[in-house]
């Protein structure tokens, strides 16, 4: 049954606010009375949902748009339905102790998560209740919203399974009686419950009540709190263990360098709020560099997943040796299927672990041909601190450069052995999908003004061997530039980026690269769109320059082909305006 079928009136997003509120009067006439049957709805096809899968491991694949009440009511059941089941799984007497032990701290972690999901659920109505002002003798109710509606949730499961026990075969007629008759009782404690849920809401929003969100404390989950984890009896006498109140975390994120690159500010800034914990980065050897200049406790693991990690069996052979590192945490910024493999296997073995969200849905409608939606969406920096949030650390941006205030030493290559004595000008001309370089005729005209300026030195950047070929004869046609691809490692190439007045570069790796280390990057877009959330770090929409055209942005990435045949979007963007920014 769907979700329309027991309410029509639709709850909005939680976060991020609105920037105007409901009415007084709006407020009155929300139908609060619908909600438990929303909620019932949920809860019940959240609990269906699992069902279908039957195991602990499963990956929610929750069909609500994030941030939205639905999202969290089917989140919350998911995650009471797992528990359910580990508590089924950790009363087997024939379990191992290692597996129990594993499974009791994969318990206590989702207790956390189903505080986490309540107190969310409490926002919710802290937020559409803001503007009622209770009466003078109003009262407040011994729980808050939420926590009725945890039982809620609670009592579908026991529900699902009591059914179950009704329609069992292999059982006698006593027990299948008893069973109904439990049924019986559980159906009308939902009933009631509903009607008390339904009738508080409606005291609230009438003034008649008012709530609160006492903010849960876990005491036995917080360094903070727990003298054994916070090491006031660091040394545990009965057990003779050692115990260690630092957190170990893994955050995973393969590829692609630009993504790879937006990890930074948040690892970084996440880092130095949280230097009692330990970090490790998981990617490609060949992206090390750019993590060289990180918080003392950040450490980078390299891994080759195309000889040593290659395939299912290079995976499991990942798996085990991650596991080995006994990480606490795991922060998947990546979300493909290579991460969802590793993902189950820590969450197979009791290890907590989130996962980025990455905003299919939204992008779709900013990318599809016809009716696009143009609303800047959520940064991947922003996602990736939400996965961090997620697991319970809540931390501002600090980071500005990954040299700081440390210039680094430049590159030893001829050209520039005298040093900075005039303005630097990089650009990095290519990207990995036509749809995202600018015509290598248009480029031309851009260096050949920036070329014949006395006072400007010109840098090209990037690309492989056929590039490399397009670099050499610009550089042959205008001598003052200097090419430095191929001469450069990745760590002299960020040294050098770090002395540039300004980068000119395509939605690339470049881009971030520069932005890394704190260069103004102007950057040009075709096909791509900096509202899909992949803007250089701390860079201005004055400099992201692009044309407005009907079909564009066609992609999140830029790997589709023009559909027009054309590339207008590129080829539209007149190289004088490119000149002129630079000259700005």
């Amino acid at each position: 049954m769907k979700i329309t079928d027991y309410v029509t009136t639709k709850v909005g997003k939680i976060f991020p606010l609105p920037k105007t509120y409901l009415s007084l009067h709006q407020l009155n006439q929300l139908n609060m009375k619908s909600f438990s049957a929303k909620a019932n709805a949920i809860f019940d096809e959240a609990t269906e949902a699992y069902h279908l899968k039957n195991s602990v491991s499963a990956q929610m694949e929750n069909p609500y748009e994030p941030d939205t009440i639905e999202y969290f009511l089917y989140e919350k059941n998911w995650i009471d339905v797992v528990q359910w089941h580990l508590e089924d799984i950790i009363r087997d007497p024939d379990i191992l102790p290692k597996e129990a032990l594993e499974i009791k701290r994969w318990i206590d972690r989702s207790n956390q998560e189903r505080t986490d999901l309540v107190e969310k659920i409490d926002n919710y109505f802290l937020h559409h209740f803001q503007l009622i002002v209770p009466a003078n003798d109003a009262v407040i109710n011994t729980e808050s919203p939420a926590w009725a509606i945890d039982r809620l949730s609670i009592l579908a499961i026991k529900i699902y399974h009591m059914r179950e026990e009704v329609n069992r075969m292999d059982t006698d007629q006593q027990h299948l009686i008893s069973c109904r008759q439990k049924l019986n009782v559980l159906m009308e404690q939902r009933v009631d419950l509903s009607a008390a849920i339904d009738r508080l809401l409606d005291d609230i929003a009438q003034g008649r009540k008012y709530m609160k969100v006492y903010r849960q404390m876990k005491m036995y989950n917080d360094p903070s709190l727990n003298p054994v984890l916070y090491g006031k009896n660091k040394n545990n006498i009965r057990t003779g263990f050692t115990c260690s109140y630092m957190s170990r975390i893994l955050i995973i994120r393969l590829s692609a360098l630009g993504d790879v690159a937006m990890t930074v500010p948040v690892v970084h800034s996440f880092a130095k709020q949280y230097p009692q914990h330990q970090i490790s980065v998981l990617s490609r050897t060949s992206f090390a560099p750019i993590f060289r200049y990180m918080p003392a406790n950040v450490r980078f693991i390299g891994v080759d997943l195309k000889k040593q990690y290659k395939g299912l069996k290079g995976l499991n052979r990942l798996y085990k040796t991650l596991k080995a590192e006994q990480f606490d945490m795991i922060a998947d910024f990546h979300s493909v299927l290579r991460t969802y493999y590793l993902d189950f296997r820590f969450r197979w073995s009791g290890i907590r672990t989130v996962r980025m969200h990455k905003g299919y849905r939204e992008k779709e409608k900013l990318t599809r041909k016809k009716n696009k939606i143009y609303i800047p969406l959520k940064s991947t920096f922003t996602r990736y601190k939400e996965v961090l949030e997620t697991l319970g650390y809540s931390f501002e941006y600090s980071f500005s450069s990954i040299f700081e205030d440390n210039q680094p030493p430049l590159p030893p290559i001829p050209e520039i052995a005298e040093g900075k004595t005039k303005r630097w000008i990089g650009v990095a001309p290519f990207a990995r999908h036509k749809g995202k370089i600018y015509p290598l005729e248009l480029q031309e005209k851009v260096l050949a003004h920036l070329a014949r300026q006395d006072d400007t030195k010109v840098f090209l950047f990037g690309g492989g061997a056929e590039e490399k070929k397009t670099v050499e004869q610009w550089v042959r046609k205008y001598p003052a530039l200097v090419s430095v691809v191929g001469k450069l490692t990745m760590d002299e190439e960020l040294a050098l980026m770090s002395y540039l007045d300004v980068m000119i570069s395509m939605d690339s790796g470049n881009m971030h690269l520069a932005s890394l280390v704190g260069t103004r990057v102007i950057s040009l877009w075709g096909a791509t769109h900096p509202y899909a959330g992949f803007m250089g770090w701390k860079q201005s929409m004055d400099d992201a320059l692009q044309i407005d055209l009907y079909c564009r942005p066609c992609s999140v990435s830029g790997k589709k082909a023009c559909y027009r045949g054309d590339y207008a979007c590129m080829y539209g963007l007149p190289y004088e305006k490119v000149i002129a920014k630079i000259e700005e």
